[in-house]
């Protein structure tokens, strides 16, 4: 699966990993984090439908086409 990241760390000039307060960076992060979270979706929902949960919900249909009058 494909992640977008920043290889580089936000630091200063004394190497150490500084805190990030612009609302730019802020807006940054949540477009990368948005982004990760459609490529984990759109992977899942590309997925099949494994065969054992298909037989549980035709068991449940059947269960219920009997329940009713």
């Amino acid at each position: 699966m494909e992640t977008l990241v920043s290889p580089n760390r936000p630091s200063g000039k004394d190497g150490k990993v500084k805190k990030v307060r612009s609302g730019a960076s802020t807006s940054a992060h949540k477009a990368l984090i948005a982004r990760n979270l459609r490529l984990v979706y759109d992977e899942v929902a590309g997925e099949p439908v494994p065969e054992r949960i298909l037989e549980l919900l035709a068991k449940m249909d059947k269960a219920e086409d009997r329940g009713r009058p």
